[in-house]
Order: structure tokens, then sequence, then C-alpha cells
């Protein structure tokens, strides 16, 4: 009799089995709390064209340079592509529509190369 069968006959499930079973609870935890406390929904009715944007609070600006709210933020950035992306750490990516950039020697000029396609 090999191991693997005493464990099924024991009912004891294996180590690596338990911990995939873990993981994937953790993850469906952590999904449904990004979910839970997200303050937007968002639904795209494709034949029409529309996007609906469901929010719980009233966004004081839809001007990017001037909101303090996140709900904003959040509607903006579904219309909205970003130059620059941040990656988890905060630091700047090319993730978004600028394939490059350089600063110039005094700081004061941003060169940007576009990612057009």
């Amino acid at each position: 009799m090999n191991i693997h069968n005493q464990s099924e006959r024991s009912g004891r499930m294996p180590e690596e089995q338990k911990n995939r079973k873990l993981r994937g609870l953790k993850l469906l935890v952590v999904t449904c709390a990004i979910a839970l406390l997200s303050g937007a929904s968002f639904a795209q009715d494709e034949a029409s064209g529309v996007l609906r944007v469901g929010v719980r609070q009233e966004p004081d600006s839809m001007n990017h340079h001037i909101t303090q709210f996140a709900i904003a933020y959040e509607i903006i950035g579904t219309v909205y592509e970003s130059l620059v992306g941040k990656d988890l750490e905060g630091k700047p990516t090319n993730s978004a529509l600028a394939e490059s950039w350089v600063r110039s020697d005094d700081g004061l000029t941003w060169t940007l190369k576009l990612n057009l396609t």
C-alpha cells in the first residue's frame, strides 16, 4: 500500500492539497473584500456603446488636476489613460501611454515618446 492511498483512506488531505485550498480561499476572501469596499461599479452596454457607472459618493470634480475624492479618480481612470504608470512599489513604469521619457538636465522639461500602437 502506498502513502497516497493511506491518506485517502484515513480521510486526511495531503499537505500540498491543503495549502492549495487555503491559497484559493485567501484569494477568494481578498477578491470579495475588494469588491465590497470598491466605491464604484461599472457596466458597459456594448450594443449602445454606453458606459454606466454606479457610485456611492458624488465626485467633487471630474477634473483630475483638482479632485480630492478617490471616487472621482476611479471614474476618471475609466475614461483617461495615464502617460506613465506605477508599479506596486510606486516606481514609474512604461505601462501606460508613454513608451519612454527623458528629463532635461535642468529638470524643467520632460520629453515623452508615446506608444502609438
